[in-house]
């Protein structure tokens, strides 16, 4: 499930959060710094570990059967760190403790496993919304706030071939109710902003006609009619491309320039657009439950023939979640959307006790 993308969050959870002794190495020698920069640094230290771990529960399969297992797995990894650390820090005449306040925030996690970007059911495309002369669907029911996005891409599924000029006409055209003048029209996300019926901005991914091993990304801000394009080159059989922290293959020079606008991202409904032109994983969270998420979807589809099940496949409730859990694609799981962590710094010059939201991948 999620492949490649799955176990390189897996990895990343791991090296941040479960390997004790250099969590608590690091939170622990810092003694030579200044004591108010010092618990900065170790605040976003714990934050980092703490999304890591977030980010393993959520690709564990017995993990997220419900949101309470999600919430005490999660719980687990954090505070059973926090005896490891204290110990560690007081031999060096500090106290330094990271716990779990349980405060959180539920999420919905869709994801997709191989395959076209599309619904379910194909003969559900263009019932919510309409983008004249190209197939589309929302794949979020409305504004929402959306972290951690990643899409894996198979490099010989994506098509067609364009320039830049002709994936900034496509963009600029890529209007709720606009047309395209693009004979075979590239993959697209379009984020309506608020869900007030246009398309705030857009991103494209495509061939470059310039060099056929080449991958360009271009994005359009439709406030401001300006562009951006950068090229991946050679990217190999699949690359990841990480949307939420703006980087192709974990690379934080690539595109970042390109993803910028996510700095500054508010809610926002996803559009996935030419679905059949490319191939791959994708997964993002979004702040609501699955069951609102649902509800929300279906609110949607009223007066149309579809639900939601014609788009994703729902979470089952346990037992039907298990370890040989395997659900078609698109699908949806619980999430934590967020979660409150507690830092707490002590010594002989400075007392600190402070909380931190941490929402993993919000830039």
């Amino acid at each position: 499930m999620i492949g490649a993308l799955a176990l390189a969050i897996v990895l990343v959870g791991l090296a941040l959060v479960l390997n004790s002794a250099i969590f608590a190495e690091n939170l622990a020698t810092r003694a030579t710094q200044d004591e108010s920069s010092q618990i900065a640094q170790l605040e976003q230290q714990a934050a980092q570990g703490a999304a890591g771990a977030m980010e393993h529960h959520h690709h564990t399969n017995s993990s997220h059967s419900t949101y309470d297992d999600l919430e005490d797995g999660f719980g687990s990894s954090i505070d059973n760190r926090s005896g490891v650390v204290a110990q560690d820090t007081a031999r060096r005449g500090k106290y330094v403790d990271v716990d779990y306040t349980r405060t959180y925030t539920k999420g919905t996690r869709p994801a997709h496993d191989g395959s076209a970007f599309e619904p379910q059911n194909a003969s559900a495309l263009n019932e919510i919304v309409n983008i004249t002369g190209v197939d589309q669907w929302v794949v979020t029911p409305g504004a929402s706030q959306v972290g951690g996005f990643r899409m894996t891409v198979e490099h010989s599924e994506l098509a067609p071939a364009l320039t830049r000029s002709e994936a900034e006409v496509y963009l600029a055209n890529l209007t709720l109710g606009g047309t395209t003048s693009v004979t075979e029209p590239p993959f697209a996300v379009a984020y309506d902003q608020n869900d007030d019926g246009s398309i705030d901005h857009s991103v494209t991914i495509y061939n470059s006609s310039a060099d056929s091993a080449d991958v360009n990304i271009t994005y359009r801000n439709s406030q401001t009619n300006t562009n951006r394009t950068c090229t991946v080159e050679d990217p190999g059989s699949t690359f990841i491309l990480d949307v939420s922290n703006g980087r192709v293959e974990g690379n934080t020079g690539d595109c970042r320039e390109v993803f910028e606008f996510q700095s500054n991202m508010g809610p926002s409904q996803l559009i996935f657009v030419q679905g059949d032109q490319v191939a791959g994983d994708y997964e993002f969270i979004v702040n609501e439950s699955t069951g609102t998420f649902e509800t929300d979807y279906n609110n949607l589809l009223t007066g149309t023939s579809f639900d939601f099940t014609d788009y994703y496949t729902p979470h089952p409730d346990p037992p039907g979640h298990g370890g040989s859990y395997s659900p078609s694609s698109p699908y949806v799981e619980p999430a934590l959307y967020s979660a409150e962590i507690r830092l707490r710094y002590r010594t002989n010059r400075a007392s600190y006790n402070g909380t931190r939201t941490v929402v993993p991948d919000k830039p």
